[in-house]
């Protein structure tokens, strides 16, 4: 079933019917361009990753930033559906939209909000992540009930997080005040070169093992505990504990692989699509000696799309930059605008206003792959991912239909 993504649906509609329009009228007809997601995909990678850490251990599934950019609500409720033990987020706005999608997991708040959200905090049944003592005493005096906490460790990454000589004393003043519950601790790791950074990772692995053997002989109980992010998944199995969070592998990007873990993973995004809004034959005498924003040495047919660098398109034309038209690629003429960009249609006459452009995907027997267009748009996948706009309507193919 392919369906347009909620959020930018209800925005439509209320836009429509202020205006006493057809508020049926789909999302990309309002302006046809949109992103394909696969919830299938997501599913499966999901399934994969179970299988990887068995089923006594609980997954977190980090959707941060808009569930990497796919859509926060349509991706938590198939994930719900799938089993994911909890839910992790980079902000409260997201963890609203997953419970205004309906879904009743836990939400991991991860750093970045403050005490003084509290009551939204507390009414939504989120957990906030705590970095160190005077937070926790914050949290409990701003909240006007029990509120479970999550307190991380920084064990190298040097961000959010307890160092760990202060983090028993943390976990302690958690456990001792009546409004605070514990509900975990987790810790993220410092990035590293997979090839030769493995000694680094089990440094920090081994500075988190032990505050948690220090923590567990005096006596205090953590319910979950998590270590492993994506790239330690991918990498360190014996990290697993009895907790995860990976979120890029759930989308399909994978960044290293381990020696166990080399299952393929599916990619989330499946398609960046427009269509013509305009075309024209530009000839060199309507140039002249005036200047142009491109060069014009021989006639070239021009074809308008609405995509352009607030999109997520990079705002200087990479080189070699293209995109397919009935199913020929065409080249992507610069300078890219805010909300437009050209095409070079030339080799492909037949093309027609209302025809679909693809930017990523398939036409016909013709790819445009995420790997070749991430590196054409000078960023990696995960970048490509987190560089996916918001205000673009997402549509979703679930149970196998598209």
């Amino acid at each position: 079933m392919l369906r347009g993504d909620l959020c930018a649906a209800n925005s439509q509609e209320t836009m429509l019917r202020d205006h006493n329009m057809d508020a049926t009228i789909e999302p990309t007809m309002m302006r046809p361009t949109w992103y394909e997601i696969d919830l299938d995909a997501i599913c499966e990678n999901y399934r994969t990753l179970r299988n990887w850490v068995g089923t006594d251990v609980k997954i977190y599934s980090c959707l941060k930033r808009n569930a990497y950019g796919c859509g926060i609500q349509a991706v938590s409720r198939s994930l719900e559906k799938e089993g994911t033990d909890g839910l992790a987020v980079g902000n409260i706005n997201d963890a609203l939209a997953i419970r205004k999608a309906g879904v009743e997991l836990p939400i991991l708040l991860y750093p970045n909000c403050l005490p003084e959200t509290a009551s939204v905090v507390s009414e939504n049944r989120l957990t906030p992540t705590v970095s160190s003592e005077q937070e926790a005493q914050a949290w409990a005096q701003a909240t006007q009930r029990p509120l479970t906490v999550f307190p991380k460790i920084d064990v190298g990454l040097l961000r959010g997080g307890v160092l760990p000589d202060k983090a028993v004393s943390l976990i302690k003043a958690i456990t001792e005040n009546k409004l605070l519950r514990l509900a975990g601790i987790y810790t993220h790791f410092h990035g590293y070169d997979p090839a030769t950074g493995s000694d680094y990772a089990r440094l920090q692995f081994e500075r988190f093992h032990s505050l948690l053997e220090e923590v567990h002989r005096i006596g205090i109980d953590v319910p979950v505990r998590i270590a492993a992010g994506s790239l330690v998944v991918l990498q360190f199995p014996e990290m697993d504990l009895n907790g995860v969070d990976p979120g890029s592998v759930l989308f399909g990007i994978r960044s290293a692989s381990g020696p166990e873990r080399t299952q393929p993973l599916h990619p989330a995004l499946r398609s960046i699509k427009t269509r013509i809004l305009l075309i024209k034959d530009i000839q060199p005498h309507h140039i002249d000696n005036h200047p142009s924003p491109f060069p014009v040495e021989q006639p070239v047919r021009m074809g308008l799309v609405p995509f352009g660098w607030g999109d997520g398109m990079p705002r200087y034309r990479p080189d070699g930059a293209s995109a397919l038209v009935r199913g020929h690629l065409v080249p992507i003429i610069g300078p890219i605008h805010f909300e437009h960009m050209r095409l070079d249609l030339s080799s492909v006459s037949h093309a027609a206003v209302g025809d679909e452009v693809v930017l990523l995907g398939h036409q016909g027997q013709a790819q445009i792959d995420i790997e070749s267009v991430a590196e054409q748009w000078g960023m990696d996948v995960l970048q490509f991912y987190g560089n996916l706009r918001d205000h673009v309507p997402r549509r979703y193919s679930e149970n196998n239909n598209a």
